[in-house]
């Protein structure tokens, strides 16, 4: 049995008086700021790909990367860490599974476990 609750639905400058108001009329929050949306600055796919994975993008009708994904999979085949923070539909899917895809494609013998949050609708 799943029990829901009744809820409404706010516009984004509601919910920030509503967190106001709520749990942050203790000063826990600090600071608002609204960005203005801005345009998206493309990329070619990064050169350092293996011709496998490029040639399975294109097939795929990825021709370009958003510039934050080009620069996330640099930095991941580089060996460093990276945490891509972005809004949902912006590419962030391409950021780790593009990388993963290309270190498995070279060693067959690597693995890999990647772990997802999972969002509750209840």
């Amino acid at each position: 049995m799943s029990l829901q609750r009744e809820t409404t639905r706010l516009l984004p400058v509601e919910i920030i008086e509503h967190l106001r108001k709520g749990i942050g009329s203790k000063g826990q929050i600090a600071h608002v700021e609204v960005f203005d949306s801005r345009k998206p600055i493309y990329v070619q796919i990064p050169n350092v790909l293996s011709d496998n994975m490029k040639c399975s993008s294109k097939c795929l009708g990825i021709t370009k990367l958003y510039s934050h994904q080009a620069e996330s999979i640099l930095t991941f085949l580089s060996g460093k860490n990276v945490e891509v923070a972005t809004m949902t539909s912006s590419g962030k899917s391409l950021c780790y599974n593009v990388p993963l895809l290309e270190a498995l494609s070279q060693d067959l013998s690597s693995r890999a476990l990647s772990l997802f949050p999972t969002k509750d609708d209840n």
